[in-house]
């Protein structure tokens, strides 16, 4: 485990502890643990004065605010291309041999090919 950092600011003494994931402010003999900086700030906002304090509620507000207003990029709609080519099951006859018809072209011997796939 890492060496917690521990800051001091009147009286006051406040570190997070990454296992368990909280924030733990020592006031005197008593202890009190957080589960976010939003608290500890609530509890004891003489510590707001502390850099790395308002840095932790900082990240907190940007992180919360990404996750309530992504990007929104518009897409510009790509235009479909189409292209008429001869069947090549069929080699562009049309029937198979003798009267049966293609079942890829359904006998008319051509499609249609368009970006979006077979048309």
């Amino acid at each position: 485990m890492g060496v917690l950092k521990v800051h001091v600011h009147k009286g006051l003494k406040a570190y997070f502890v990454s296992k368990g994931r909280k924030w733990v402010v020592e006031e005197g003999e008593q202890t009190h643990q957080f589960s976010n900086v939003n608290e500890v700030v609530r509890k004891f906002p003489q510590l707001l004065e502390v850099n790395a304090i308002i840095m932790a509620c900082e990240r907190k507000k940007t992180a919360k605010l990404k996750a309530v207003l992504p990007e929104i990029k518009a897409k510009k709609p790509e235009p479909v291309l189409t292209k008429t080519v001869s069947c090549y099951y069929c080699s562009g006859k049309g029937d198979i041999f003798d009267g049966v018809l293609c079942p890829n072209c359904k006998g008319q011997g051509i499609f249609e090919v368009n970006t979006r796939g077979i048309g």
